[in-house]
């Protein structure tokens, strides 16, 4: 489903976000590593020739009637394999994953857009027929940010980009916001915030786009679901991601960020999820069952644990008792000084 005939409608009203990129590769999976992903495919394994059927079912033909892109060295010469998209190459990736609340994913990939020519993606979550985002690569080296309704293109923002060097594009979903935000090298460029499928299907790839004859490469394609159980320390080591500060980098990592979208030290101006809000508890961890905060204006809301249970507890005069359970980690959310906050509390024997 590609209805480019009404392309024009995508050309006015819109901002462009415009950017420097760094020279060379990106590094796609970030400090974070390939082992934290699901899936992570960089083509090494597959050989040069037709991406589909030996990269199924991972990769598959957008329709039967869809023609395949191919495994390539990259440049030529090298041994480095990446696929290669011309014209009206049409795949997808396939995701096929349902999202509960309380977890956020993440989905990064490179690619290349050779001089002159242009590339397109979209994403698909519980309509074939309604991306609720996409891309379009022009020629004229603008990215148009787009959603597909009711059969009509909707502009939603437009960025710069150069060609003939990787470009990093990572889309970060969190079900429990309904939104999921599109960030190209590492700057924050849209979010979608009227997402209102956890679904995620696929990403599809193809050539037939704005810009004709169209030739780019896609490589190194990554994808992870992070929970919110995960053991974060409470170490205040700020990072900020798009005004939102975290106490740390593992708190970002949960939310879907790596270090590709932040940077180290409080925001200046930011909704805060940092030590400011986190309330202090000791000891902690506690052998009694006791954790004690000298912390105001708190109201406690929910206890669970590491699978996800509401448990309850008793909180009196600055004191959570939970001497009643067994030990282990629990997070306990609720709201200090107008705003939410979730701490680790550790129970030992």
């Amino acid at each position: 489903m590609k209805h480019y005939f009404q392309i024009l409608a995508l050309l006015f009203g819109s901002v462009v976000l415009s950017f420097s990129q760094d020279t060379g590769n990106c590094t796609i999976c970030c400090s974070f590593g390939q082992s934290g992903y699901a899936d992570c495919q960089d083509f090494e394994d597959f050989i040069v020739g037709p991406l589909v059927p030996q990269a199924s079912p991972k990769f598959t033909l957008f329709s039967p009637t869809a023609q395949n892109a191919t495994v390539k060295t990259f440049p030529s010469g090298t041994n480095n394999k990446c696929v290669y998209f011309e014209n009206v190459n049409d795949i997808d990736y396939n995701i096929d994953r349902v999202l509960s609340e309380d977890i956020a994913a993440r989905l990064e990939w490179k690619m290349y857009v050779i001089n002159g020519n242009g590339a397109s993606w979209g994403i698909e979550t519980n309509d074939p027929l309604a991306y609720p985002l996409g891309v379009l690569m022009g020629s004229d080296l603008v990215g148009t940010v787009f959603k597909i309704r009711n059969g009509g293109f909707i502009n939603l923002a437009n960025f710069n980009f150069q060609a003939n060097t990787w470009i990093k594009f990572a889309i970060i979903f969190n079900p429990e916001q309904n939104s999921f935000e599109l960030w190209v090298d590492g700057k924050f460029i849209y979010k979608v915030s009227d997402y209102m499928s956890n679904k995620v299907t696929d990403l599809n790839l193809y050539g037939d786009g704005m810009t004709f004859p169209n030739g780019f490469y896609i490589d190194d394609i990554c994808y992870r679901e992070t929970d919110a159980d995960i053991a974060c320390t409470l170490e205040y080591n700020p990072v900020c991601v798009n005004d939102k500060t975290y106490a740390n980098g593992c708190f970002a990592y949960i939310d879907g960020y790596s270090e590709c979208e932040y940077y180290g030290g409080e925001c200046s101006t930011s909704t805060s999820e940092t030590n400011h809000v986190l309330p202090i508890f000791y000891p902690n961890p506690s052998r009694t069952g006791h954790f004690y905060t000298q912390d105001q204006n708190i109201t406690y809301t929910t206890l669970i644990n590491t699978n996800g249970q509401s448990l309850p507890f008793v909180a009196h005069h600055g004191d959570i008792d939970l001497s009643h359970l067994p030990c282990g980690v629990y997070l306990l959310s609720g709201i200090k000084d107008q705003l939410p906050f979730q701490v680790k509390l550790v129970l030992l024997e």
